[in-house]
């Protein structure tokens, strides 16, 4: 606009009249608007061109990564997918779209909604969509993990991430008879979601819920975990974890890492002793081991017994510590002492149960940070919710925050001290806390929070 206008004062100064004066305006507002529209298109067309370069690239290190090894239908389909990608028809098709004003994704995608029953044009439409959104330089995964695939998933992209040591892919909708093929050959095990199980209300009693990339929520409960798992071989083992909702169960893959070693639940509306019992033991079953740490904050007496029973009888399964959100040492001896009560009680009964489950606090307030010297020194265990420690810090200050406070948590710990859990930042605490812990010989483990909503 300032163009514009700086202009118009040129023309004006030398005496050129008002009309005249507009109309020229109007004939250099038409040239820059026309550069503008024609630089727009050719950043447009060179970003097309840069993924159709790429996705050739990709289908053909497909082919020989496969070598003779590749399906009869998968070399057919290759052969399609490259004929089609350099076929004048097709770019000329994307061309005129992009100078009708269509950007190059909205281009490929209404292509692939046009031309849906022609399998090589879909192959090709989602191999393009996924190199523009940085699918061939952001992937997120590496070896062992296990892919999630939300849409449509080319067979060179398999081939892709099977490379880059993907071990299994869960996927939504049906899958060609070339991508199950492709994924027998490469050896990567598969489950496939019906891909109307994604629109169910998530408040439904079978919800699945898809709130952020790497993270699944699947109905019916632990079962579906349990036949996937049994799919991988040893060495594609990956991390199980669970996530609930009321009185309703999900199970819950976490794809794209496998860095995470624990999980805590936090069961807040959720009241009766039996129905805690049956969620903690299916949570320790199905995490095979692994640590489930539980998060108490009951003032009412009466339900922090009933949290506390529930515990201890579902410890037996698996590997289950508490989390005590206190204000005090006072409160953390209240907990302690009525865990030891509940252990007596359980005893009296006959009941099985587990007697030495590590009982340790939560760190995720201010409060909590005001009395934590007090409380690190009679804690068996400490979990850091780091999200809240770095909440007012700018992202170039975080490491710095993390590294003093992970430092003075340290310092202020017993000897005592067998594990320190930390939730947020794992990125930035992982490697300055691991070394600590190393120098102390203190358990480290980052885990994934899920609440009960």
């Amino acid at each position: 606009m300032s163009t514009v206008v700086s202009k118009m004062q040129t023309v004006k100064g030398i005496g050129v009249g008002k009309s005249a004066a507009m109309g020229k305006l109007r004939r250099i507002w038409r040239q820059e608007e026309l550069e503008r529209a024609y630089r727009t298109q050719s950043e447009e067309w060179a970003e097309f061109s840069r993924a159709v370069g790429i996705a050739i690239s990709r289908i053909e290190e497909s082919v020989e990564y496969l070598g003779e090894a590749i399906p009869p239908e998968a070399a057919e389909e290759f052969s399609l997918m490259l004929g089609l990608i350099r076929s004048r028809e097709f770019l000329c098709e994307i061309k005129d779209m992009i100078e009708g004003g269509i950007s190059v994704s909205d281009a490929v995608t209404h292509l692939r909604t046009e031309y849906k029953d022609d399998t090589a044009v879909a192959e090709v439409s989602a191999l393009i969509v996924g190199i523009l959104q940085g699918f061939a330089e952001n992937t997120p995964y590496s070896e062992g993990d296990i892919a999630v695939i939300e849409g449509k998933v080319d067979i060179s992209s398999l081939v892709f991430l099977a490379r880059m040591g993907v071990s299994a892919f869960v996927c939504f909708g049906e899958l060609s008879r070339v991508f199950v093929r492709l994924c027998d050959t490469l050896n990567v095990s598969v489950l496939v979601i019906p891909e109307e199980e994604l629109y169910k209300c998530t408040e439904a009693e079978n919800a699945i819920l898809y709130p952020d990339k790497g993270a699944l929520f699947v109905s019916p409960e632990i079962e579906i975990v349990s036949d996937f798992s049994s799919k991988l071989r040893e060495d594609q083992a990956s991390e199980i974890f669970a996530s609930f909702c009321n009185e309703g169960i999900y199970s819950t893959f976490e794809y794209g890492t496998r860095k995470f070693s624990g999980f805590i639940i936090d069961a807040k509306n959720i009241d009766d002793e039996e129905k805690l019992f049956i969620l903690y033991r299916r949570v320790a079953e199905a995490f095979g081991g692994k640590s489930v740490t539980v998060c108490l904050n009951e003032k009412n007496e009466a339900l922090l017994w009933e949290h506390l029973r529930a515990v201890c009888r579902a410890a037996v399964y698996g590997e289950i510590s508490i989390a005590a959100r206190v204000r005090g040492v006072r409160e953390y001896e209240r907990i302690k002492s009525c865990l030891w009560g509940v252990c007596d009680e359980l005893r009296a009964e006959k009941r099985e149960f587990e007697d030495s489950i590590s009982l340790g606090v939560m760190i995720d307030n201010i409060a909590s940070f005001l009395v934590f010297d007090s409380l690190a020194r009679c804690a068996e265990r400490i979990t850091v919710d780091m999200r809240e420690i770095t909440a007012g810090a700018l992202e170039e200050d975080k490491r710095a925050v993390c590294e003093s406070f992970l430092r003075w948590v340290l310092k202020a710990a017993s000897p005592d001290v067998r594990c320190i859990s930390v939730l947020g930042e794992a990125c930035i605490t992982e490697n300055i806390l691991r070394g600590m812990c190393d120098e102390r010989d203190i358990w480290f483990e980052r885990i994934q929070l899920s609440d009960t909503q």
